[in-house]
């Protein structure tokens, strides 16, 4: 048996084979992405092509969701004993919500000692979610 030898594009620039077309990817016709597609810069009408996934970074929640993923949002309080008693004032998002597929994320809890500092979060978190297309009917 003799062994396989592999021809480089270097080596085998004479023997080089007609190219084949492109094939189409898909329902839509999506091409493969080429390497200079991905280092220009996209234009507006690139963006509005794509199919974006939303997600919140939520530092004091210390989570990153979905934002399809908030089922719901409510303000809460607890009384805390130790190490001092105390008031904690908070804010849950998919609060008792059974954890699954559609919600992977719940029971997602922020604390606070103060209730002013509690309500500006919550009202700049329900200024987030409207400013990236979320309808929130208040009533």
């Amino acid at each position: 048996m003799g062994k396989k030898v592999w021809n480089t594009k270097i080596d085998d620039e004479e023997n080089e084979s007609p190219k084949k077309p492109m094939k189409k990817y898909g329902s839509k016709g999506n091409k493969p992405i080429k390497l200079e597609d991905l280092t220009k810069e996209s234009s507006k009408d690139d963006d509005e092509d794509k199919v974006w996934k939303m997600m919140l970074r939520l530092d004091d929640f210390d989570a990153t969701i979905s934002l399809f993923g908030i089922e719901c949002i409510e303000k809460k309080e607890r009384f805390v004993e130790k190490p001092k008693a105390r008031w904690q004032f908070g804010i849950a998002i998919n609060g008792g919500i059974e954890q699954s597929q559609r919600y992977p994320k719940t029971d997602l809890y922020a604390w606070y000692e103060k209730q002013e500092t509690r309500d500006k979060r919550y009202e700049y978190l329900l200024t987030l979610l409207e400013e990236y297309g979320i309808k929130i009917l208040r009533v």
